[in-house]
């Protein structure tokens, strides 16, 4: 980590960032080494990575990486395809991928790095206060007091 907090490009990236100078954008730097840039920028500033890639597998891909260097929790916001055939074998898994990111984000007190792409933050989601308002947490004694237990 020394060796890339000594870098005049890291110190760049790290004043942008405290200074809310926005996007950033690591051109020229292989996969694993834009990993280990947003790990060490993390890091040195306290604070968790939302990063946006141009592709699922680029997003897969650091997922992997920034998992190996931070040694913390990333999070992946799919895209959504729109698919005319066999809609029910394909949307279930992406969906639920979505929600479990947006139930964390909402109501997790836990931080995560978040990493998605350029078309899955184009589809259209719910906005916060919604999603928060409409949103119900169960647990298995909440089942048990409505009646819905499965030991009937």
């Amino acid at each position: 980590m020394k060796i890339i907090e000594e870098l005049a490009d890291f110190s760049d990236l790290t004043s942008s960032l405290e200074n809310r100078i926005t996007p950033i954008n690591l051109m020229g730097v292989a996969d694993s080494v834009r990993a280990h840039f947003i790990s060490c920028a993390s890091k040195a500033l306290s604070k968790h990575a939302f990063v946006i890639t141009e592709s699922d597998a680029s997003a897969r891909k650091l997922i992997e990486d920034l998992s190996f260097f931070s040694g913390e929790n990333v999070l992946y916001f799919p895209s959504v395809d729109l698919l005319f055939y066999d809609v029910e074998a394909t949307g279930q898994d992406i969906s639920a991928q979505r929600l479990k990111v947006l139930s964390t984000l909402c109501f997790s007190d836990e931080k995560y790095h978040i990493v998605t792409t350029i078309k899955a933050l184009c589809s259209i989601t719910a906005e916060k206060d919604l999603y928060e308002n409409l949103s119900r947490i169960l647990s298995s004694t909440d089942a048990n007091n409505s009646g819905l237990s499965s030991s009937a």
